[in-house]
């Protein structure tokens, strides 16, 4: 996650605040994140995208 400036961090820390009250759940959206494999990316690609039809 990239922060612009001082605004867009404050609003990121608020939006944490608000939705999973706690400012600092970047941390743990963060490691949750870490641990999603290529084998995950491939299996959820398989079942939802692959053969649909797309827009493009």
């Amino acid at each position: 996650m990239k922060f612009i400036n001082s605004e867009g961090k404050g609003r990121q820390l608020a939006a944490y605040q608000t939705y999973a009250n706690n400012p600092n759940y970047l941390k743990i959206e963060m490691a949750e994140n870490l641990k999603v494999t290529k084998e995950d990316v491939m299996r959820v690609y398989n079942t939802y995208i692959k053969g649909k039809f797309a827009v493009s």
